[in-house]
């Protein structure tokens, strides 16, 4: 596989689901799917700068015991076990917890686990 990636830029790992999940997105044009693959790592730069969610951007919910961290995953990642029903967006810090960027990384993790 090529780099996804310009020259001032990191190559990230980038698996064949994943690719073939840009590609059929694209309609199998190599050109659109590429370019929104490049798309996607700038963006994911973004909600994830460390390559994973740092326990020190989940103090509030740890403290609450609506979420706790539990292992590490095949590559590497810690896992973490976040509990639906403890869950109130009434008492949540977004700022600190992130919930997006958290639920947007595991989206895309267990998508490229089903290709």
């Amino acid at each position: 596989m090529g780099p996804a990636h310009t020259e001032n830029e990191v190559e990230p790992e980038i698996d064949h689901g994943t690719l073939r999940r840009f590609l059929r997105a694209r309609s199998l044009n190599v050109e659109k799917a590429l370019k929104s693959l490049r798309e996607h790592l700038k963006w994911m730069q973004v909600f994830k700068p460390n390559g994973f969610i740092d326990e020190s951007n989940m103090k509030s919910e740890l403290a609450k015991k609506k979420i706790w961290l539990s292992y590490w995953g095949a590559f590497g990642y810690p896992i973490g076990v976040l509990l639906a029903q403890k869950h109130r967006t009434s008492d949540r810090d977004l700022d600190e917890f992130i919930c997006k960027r958290y639920t947007i990384h595991h989206a895309f993790m267990w998508s490229g686990i089903q290709d």
